[in-house]
């Protein structure tokens, strides 16, 4: 297994305790640990935009590790918050690679996923980053790398792609488009394409969600919180820095405010997914949808979801 980071100089030093979290475990874990520049493969310097340019890092990366090797893709502003969970249980299900919904809405996450090193993934990583604005393809361009990752899923996964979701897919309505490619996942019954390649977790079960939706709190149920931002997200989102810690199995973070019980833990999350519910379904949310194929294994990171 091998933690990934992509990171300038700025990200270097404002993430700089997150960076050293995610060292730290990979060290624990007698992990790979490697933080990335952008200008460290050279062959990525015609990606345009920085998040493209990390997904092209991803695939020659790749090209270099042994075959059938995790890697966990991982955004600066991600922070291990609990040492004692394992990123194995993630690994479920045989997949070539692994997604999780964002919380307050129906995304597929995208700067966050883990990789298992195949032809087949370094194909999907290699279609994924020629998505760039830099290339003329039928993709509008919108948001980024998190439109492109959801293109791409949309013509992997659903055949024939429905002429709807492909007007969508070059238009400007960001939620349209995505509320189209999860009815045409679900409508498809999640099979044919290459559905067997792909898992998805549900919201809340991925190894990190945006710490915001819980104002930052973590109990032992939790994993790695996303958007640990610096300048944080502060307000009512009570935001702040990652606290220091020694490198250490026993180090642990402060039992402060921020520590809660599992049952405290527990009624955030379900107060946190009704609020977010609008923002879900504005995104083509369906709690029946087939799409979410994958569950971690033992206790999932939030219950319930």
């Amino acid at each position: 297994m091998t933690l990934f980071v992509f990171a300038d100089s700025n990200s270097r030093s404002s993430y700089a305790r997150n960076i050293e979290s995610l060292s730290c475990y990979s060290k624990l874990n007698s992990f790979n640990f490697v933080l990335f520049r952008p200008d460290s493969f050279p062959q990525c310097k015609e990606a345009v935009g920085f998040f493209f340019r990390k997904v092209c890092h991803v695939f020659y990366y790749l090209l270099n590790i042994p075959a059938d090797h995790h890697v966990a893709v991982l955004d600066a502003d991600t922070a291990i918050v609990n040492f004692d969970k394992k990123i194995q249980a993630w690994l479920v299900g045989n997949k070539d690679i692994w997604f999780y919904h964002r919380f307050h809405n129906n995304e597929v996450m995208a700067g966050n996923y883990i990789v298992r090193n195949t032809a087949w993934s370094r194909r999907f990583l290699l279609d994924w980053y020629m998505l760039h604005p830099g290339n003329k393809h039928e993709y509008s361009g919108m948001n980024a790398d998190n439109g492109a990752l959801h293109w791409l899923l949309l013509h992997r996964l659903v055949r024939p792609v429905p002429e709807r979701c492909r007007r969508e897919g070059k238009g400007s309505d960001y939620p349209k488009f995505v509320a189209c490619f999860h009815a045409a996942a679900n409508n498809s019954g999640c099979r044919g394409g290459d559905w067997e390649r792909v898992g998805f977790f549900r919201h809340g079960e991925g190894w990190a969600y945006d710490g915001w939706v819980i104002r930052y709190r973590w109990s032992n149920t939790t994993f790695m919180h996303h958007a640990m931002k610096n300048p944080v997200i502060g307000g009512q989102y009570e935001g702040r820095l990652l606290p220091p810690r020694s490198c250490e199995v026993t180090s642990k973070l402060p039992a402060d405010r921020y520590m809660v019980s599992e049952g405290e833990m527990s009624s955030l999350l379900r107060s946190a997914a009704l609020t977010a519910l609008p923002g879900r379904k504005n995104h083509g949310y369906n709690p029946n949808s087939c799409i979410v194929n994958v569950r971690p294994a033992g206790a999932c990171q939030s219950t319930p979801c």
